[in-house]
């Protein structure tokens, strides 16, 4: 039967007595406490398990990019090592103030449908979504976040509609008070569209458009609220399937249920 042997390094072992009555002991020396079960280091003044099993860093750490472990096991992303990841809004389902205004649903292609001259203030011609900003999402000031819409782009002999969506947010953050004043951004068909359809045969495409990107200041469980519509005068209706916005990840998830350390 074929045998692995395990080599490791050979930390010296021993009790916190036995630990505190060394003398002489250098900058870096590591022993293995029976008593702690952990790795201890000196650091000149005192014996710490810091920097020895408390934190693993792995990555680029001198140049701040690197994935960290805390001693809990938590996973934190730090610097480029941050990864992006959707929050997803599917707007097909939620119920419209009026189907009177410029946004309908369209039941057979599961799709939400937007007429041209829309008016972002009025609830008749909108579509409105909620989206809390998760446990593993990063948090503090000047967080960004890039909003897409997903649909159903029309290319007609080599060209598109210039389509144009207009969306606006605001954040709600718990335990501040109510924000009142929404911001204003907007997807343009044709310049902001992430593929280039123009030179494909005639026919409809998935695309996906961007809004512009925006910072903002956030916390754990904060609630970025938004509504949409289409505000363009091009002739003929668009559908979408839904909306999304990209945004940092920087752990698994928070350090307590309500609360997380940036």
């Amino acid at each position: 039967m074929a045998q692995t042997i395990i080599q490791a390094l050979p930390y010296p072992q021993m009790t916190t007595v036995q630990r505190n009555a060394l003398v002489g002991v250098v900058i870096g020396y590591i022993i293995y406490n029976t008593d702690t079960l952990l790795l201890e280091r000196w650091n000149g003044v005192a014996w710490t398990s810091e920097g020895v099993l408390s934190t693993l860093k792995v990555g680029n750490v001198v140049g701040g990019d690197y994935s960290e472990f805390l001693a809990d096991g938590t996973l934190r992303y730090r610097g480029d090592a941050t990864v992006w990841k959707d929050m997803v809004s599917n707007l097909f389902g939620k119920r419209l103030f009026s189907t009177a205004g410029k946004v309908n649903y369209d039941y057979i292609e599961n799709a939400l449908v937007f007429a041209p001259s829309g008016v972002i203030t009025d609830e008749n011609d909108r579509v409105s979504g909620n989206q809390e900003i998760n446990h593993e999402f990063k948090i503090g000031v000047n967080i960004t976040y890039l909003p897409h819409l997903h649909w159903w782009q029309q290319v007609t002999s080599n060209t598109i509609k210039a389509v144009i969506f207009t969306l606006r947010y605001r954040v709600q953050t718990n335990g501040g008070a109510k924000t009142t004043a929404w911001t204003t951004i907007t997807a343009n068909a044709g310049t902001d569209d992430i593929w280039d359809f123009t030179a494909l045969v005639d026919g409809l495409y998935n695309q996906i458009t961007s809004f512009t990107p925006f910072a903002i200041t956030c916390g754990l469980s904060d609630t970025i609220q938004f509504q949409m519509c289409r505000t363009d005068a091009q002739t003929g209706n668009v559908s979408a399937t839904f909306f999304d916005f990209h945004a940092m990840v920087d752990s698994d998830g928070s350090d307590t249920p309500l609360t997380k350390t940036p």
